[in-house]
């Protein structure tokens, strides 16, 4: 639902006479209208401290107290999961420096590289997990290609399914590369790649090759 505003009219427009009193410009003015507009604007990004009270309650069986826990946050945590989420997609993704985050939070530039060091311990062991769901899959992909950073060559790795997708980001496009995603060991499913070799001949999946329209074989011609 749009919010709605009041926007007061405080003189009369055509004879730029400022009214101080509400009833003097309803003598001049004949009638008071509202005439509706929607415009669309941006509120500045900044932090919001809450302040919680979490109840405490004694176990009559157990003899403990415990207390509730604050929503949004983890435990023991000081920024909540939303600024968290916002600090780690803003650098990553929209290329938006530390120190400007900083800036526009209100936050100190240390305490927000030891909250995005902290979500880095929480999550090392995903994309080991998201590994092995990759390799389960019965249909998965794997390619690579250039990519530049700061002028320097490198390739990025893709390696996904429906729902996951892997990004490597190497300076080398060797098998090596490949294999810490594919292993060494045969899994179920099937592999599409294209005709680079070294993610074939790291593969331990059946392979589909991607063949280009353009590079099939004439009717009546071997392939």
């Amino acid at each position: 639902m749009i919010p709605t505003k009041l926007h007061r009219l405080t003189y009369c427009p055509e004879c730029l006479k400022k009214q101080q009193v509400i009833d003097r410009l309803q003598q001049e003015i004949v009638g008071l209208k509202a005439k509706p507009r929607t415009i669309i604007d941006v509120e500045p990004v900044r932090k919001e401290v809450i302040r919680y009270h979490l109840q405490q309650r004694d176990c009559g069986r157990s003899h403990r107290t415990f207390t509730a826990r604050a929503p949004g946050v983890f435990p023991k945590g000081l920024f909540g999961n939303a600024l968290l989420t916002h600090v780690a997609v803003e650098p990553y993704v929209h290329g938006v420096i530390l120190g400007h985050l900083s800036q526009q939070l209100r936050v100190g530039t240390g305490s927000l590289w030891s909250a995005l060091h902290g979500l880095a311990e929480r999550f090392a062991a995903v994309p080991e997990h998201l590994i092995q769901d990759y390799r389960q899959a019965p249909v998965k992909h794997a390619d690579e290609t250039g990519w530049r950073t700061d002028g320097h060559n490198g390739y990025v790795w893709l390696f996904c399914t429906e729902r996951i997708s892997l990004f490597r980001f190497r300076q080398s496009r060797a098998a090596h590369v490949a294999q810490q995603v594919l292993g060494t060991t045969r899994f179920p499913g099937t592999l599409v790649v294209d005709r680079y070799n070294c993610v074939r001949w790291s593969s331990p999946a059946k392979s589909a090759s991607a063949r280009s329209p353009s590079r099939e074989p004439a009717p009546g011609k071997p392939s």
